[in-house]
This record gives structure tokens, sequence and C-alpha cells, in this order.
């Protein structure tokens, strides 16, 4: 799995388990937070 399949597996897990506002940022490499989302009880 390349690092940007993994961001975007990552992401559809944060969806599954209840996340909102999910998102995939960055590039691969940058080292920095590449997906974002707001946790079910609303932290962002």
């Amino acid at each position: 799995m390349s690092p940007r399949d993994f961001e975007y597996a990552l992401a559809a897990l944060c969806r599954r388990d209840g996340c909102s506002d999910v998102q995939v940022v960055g590039r691969a490499g940058d080292l920095g937070a590449d997906v974002l989302a707001r946790s079910p009880d609303g932290r962002g």
C-alpha cells in the first residue's frame, strides 16, 4: 500500500467510526498531518 493509499484508507476508517468533516490534505512524505477529522463527540 502506498502512503497515499494509506491516508485514504485511514480516512475511510474515520468515516466508518463516525467521524465527520474527514479530509485528506497535504502530500505524502511532507511529515505533516494528512488526514483531518472531527471525532463523533465533536472534537477536532
